[in-house]
C-alpha cells in the first residue's frame, strides 16, 4: 500500500510541476536557511562544552562597584584553594605576546615568529581541562622550568614532519634577564574538538615565568586568570563567600568581591574588563535562534498554505474515490503520503544548499561551521519533529475532509471548498506576512546601524595608515622614525601610546579645581610623539 501511495504520489507531482515546485523550493530554502543559522548558534554555544567536567569547571572573576574583572592576582589560586571547601584543583593562565626564535636545522634555516597566542599555565592545567596531547605526559610537560608545549599546527610551522618533542627553540622577552630564554618541547597539543575560549598555540610552564620575574604566588602580580575544579557540580555561593572573606582579610575592607563564572558561560557572557580575548554575544546568539525559528515557520506556514489551498481538488478527487469503494483510512494515508514526499524532497534539498553555502558562509563569519555540522543528536530530532508536525498539519487538513465525506455527498456533487478552509488560509496568510514584516523591519534597521558604524567619522583620517608594535625599538624612538621616513612612500610617521578606538587607555590624570584636594574628574590619557595631528590628520 505504501508503495502504490508513494507511486500515485510521485505521479500527480509529475502532473502539477508548479505547485509540486514551488511547495519544495520555498520549504527547501527555508530550511536551508533556518539550518545555516543554526549551525552558527549551536557553534557558538558549543564554546568550552566539549571539557570532560565542563559542569564544574569555574572561572575566578573579581566583582566592584565598576563592574567585573576577569584577570586576577597570582595569588588568588591559593587563597581559593585554601579559604573554601569543595575544590578539586586549581589553575592559572598568563597570557603574554612573546617572540619565538627556532634554532636553524637541518631543512630549515633560522626563523623567528610573534606568537600573540602564547602562555603560561601551571601544571596543573590539564588536570582542569580537556585539552589532549599527541605526544608527551601531560602529568609532566609542564612541571620544570623551560618546558614548553607546543600547538599541532604550531609545531608543524616550526619543525614541518620532524619530531619536535625534545628541540629546543628561544623565547625573546624584552624585559627579561637574559632576554632570549631556551624553552624545550615537551609535548605537541591535539586541537580541540570544538571551540574554546582560551586560544593559546604555545604553552609554557609558570615555573618559566617564575625564573624571570620571581615568584608568583604575590597580590601584587597582576594579569593572570585563575581557573577551579570543583569537587562536584552546584552553586559555589559557598565557596564565593568565604574566598571573598578571605581576600578581605588579606587586603582591606574595599576589596573586590570574588565570584565563580561557569566556564561554558565566558563566551557569551564576558565581564566588563580584562577579558581574554574576542567574545561572542548572548543576545546576537539568541536574536538569531529567534530569526532561524521565524525563517522555519514562515516556511511550514507557507507549505501549509499551499496544501490547504489545494484541499478542495482533493475533497472532490476523493469524494469519487469514496463513492468507488476507497476507506477512509486509505484516502487520509494517500494524503499524508502526498506531504511527506513534498517535506522530505525539501529536505534533500535544503540539505543540498547548506553544503553548497557552507564555506561561503564560514568565511563571511569567519568560523568554520563544519564542525558544528556534527551537533547533537537533540538538535536533529527537533527539526526532524517541527518537519513531522508540518507534515500533519499540511497533509492532515485535507486528509480529515477527504475521509469524513460520505460517497453520497460526491455523488451529489457536494464537496469544493471544505468548511473553515478559507478562514485557515486568511490566517495563515496574515500570520506571514507579520513574520515577513518583522524580519523586513529588523534587516532594515540592522542595515543602517551597519551603514552607520561603517561610516562613523572617527575622528581621524585612517586611510594608507600602517602601525607596527614597535617593541624594544620605541627606547630609540628617533632612529626608528627617521628611517621608516627614508622608505619612498612614506609621508609622515608618529607614536601612540595606544592605537585610537582599538586599545583602550585607563585613566592617568585627574582634573581638579584651584584648592579641591579630593575627588575630581579622571581623564583617559594618550602619550603621542611629534607629527601626531598631522600623521592622523
Amino acid at each position: 500500500m505504501l508503495r502504490t501511495n508513494l507511486l500515485l504520489a510521485l505521479r500527480r507531482m509529475r502532473r502539477q510541476p508548479g505547485y509540486s515546485s514551488i511547495n519544495v523550493v520555498g520549504l527547501g530554502l527555508g530550511l536551508a536557511g533556518c539550518m545555516v543559522i543554526a549551525l552558527f548558534v549551536w557553534n557558538e554555544l558549543d564554546v568550552d562544552r566539549f571539557h570532560a567536567d565542563a559542569d564544574r569547571l569555574y572561572r575566578v572573576i573579581q566583582m566592584t562597584d565598576d563592574g567585573g574583572s576577569a584577570e586576577t592576582a597570582g595569588a588568588h589560586a591559593a587563597l581559593v584553594q585554601e579559604s573554601a571547601t569543595g575544590i578539586e584543583v586549581t589553575t592559572r593562565v598568563a597570557l603574554r605576546e612573546r617572540t619565538i626564535t627556532v634554532p636553524e636545522t637541518r631543512s630549515s634555516a633560522q626563523a623567528v615568529y610573534a606568537e600573540p597566542g602564547f602562555a603560561y599555565v601551571d601544571p596543573e592545567f590539564f588536570d582542569v581541562f580537556s585539552f589532549e596531547l599527541l605526544s608527551g605526559d601531560p602529568a609532566t610537560a609542564l612541571s620544570t622550568p623551560g618546558s614548553v608545549v607546543l600547538s599541532e599546527a604550531t609545531a608543524r610551522a616550526y619543525f614541518g614532519e620532524a619530531d619536535p618533542v625534545g628541540q629546543v627553540v628561544l623565547m625573546y622577552d624584552e624585559f627579561s634577564d637574559p632576554n632570549q630564554i631556551p624553552l624545550t618541547v615537551t609535548g605537541v597539543l591535539s586541537a580541540p574538538p570544538s571551540r574554546s575560549h582560551l586560544n593559546m598555540d604555545i604553552l609554557a610552564s609558570t615555573s618559566t615565568l617564575e625564573g624571570q620575574y620571581g615568584p608568583l604566588n604575590q597580590f601584587n602580580w597582576p594579569g593572570l586568570y585563575t581557573y577551579v575544579k570543583l569537587a562536584e557540580a552546584g552553586v559555589p555561593t559557598s565557596i564565593e563567600a568565604a574566598a571573598s572573606e578571605a581576600l578581605a582579610l588579606r587586603l582591606d575592607d574595599e576589596a573586590p568581591n570574588l565570584r565563580l563564572q561557569p566556564v561554558t558561560e565566558i563566551y557569551l557572557n564576558p565581564v566588563e574588563r580584562d577579558e581574554v580575548g574576542q567574545m561572542g554575544s548572548a543576545a546576537l546568539v539568541y536574536g538569531l535562534g529567534s530569526l532561524a525559528l521565524m525563517v522555519l515557520l514562515l516556511a511550514c506556514v507557507n507549505f501549509a498554505n499551499l496544501a490547504v489551498a489545494r484541499a478542495a481538488s482533493r475533497v472532490q478527487a476523493g469524494g469519487i474515490q469514496r463513492a468507488v469503494g476507497a476507506q477512509r483510512s486509505q484516502l487520509a494515508a494517500a494524503s499524508l503520503v502526498d506531504t511527506f514526499v513534498l517535506i522530505a524532497l525539501a529536505f534533500v534539498l535544503a540539505l543540498g544548499v547548506v553544503w553548497a553555502v557552507l564555506p561561503l558562509a564560514s568565511s563571511v563569519i569567519g568560523q568554520d561551521l563544519s564542525g558544528a555540522l556534527d551537533f547533537g543528536r537533540g538538535v536533529v530530532l527537533a527539526i526532524l519533529g517541527f518537519l513531522l508536525f508540518t507534515g500533519l498539519v499540511a497533509g492532515g487538513y485535507p486528509a480529515f475532509q477527504v475521509a469524513r465525506l460520505e460517497p453520497t455527498q460526491a455523488l451529489r456533487g457536494v464537496g469544493g471548498t471544505p468548511r473553515g478552509a478559507s478562514r485557515l488560509r486568511s490566517g495563515l496568510i496574515v500570520f506571514q506576512f507579520v513574520c515577513s514584516i518583522i524580519i523586513l523591519v529588523g534587516t532594515l534597521v540592522v542595515h543602517q546601524q551597519l551603514d552607520y558604524v561603517q561610516n562613523l567619522k572617527l575622528g581621524f583620517n585612517e586611510d594608507a595608515v600602517v602601525t607596527v608594535n614597535a617593541g624594544a625599538a620605541r627606547r630609540s624612538f628617533e632612529p626608528l622614525k627617521d628611517a621608516i621616513e627614508g622608505v619612498a612612500g612614506v609621508e609622515a610617521v608618529t607614536a601612540v601610546q595606544g592605537l585610537p578606538g582599538v586599545q583602550e587607555i585607563g585613566p592617568g590624570l585627574t582634573a581638579r579645581l584651584p584648592g579641591q584636594e579630593e575627588g575630581g574628574v579622571p581623564m583617559n590619557t594618550q602619550g603621542v610623539g611629534p607629527g601626531f595631528f598631522e600623521t592622523l590628520d
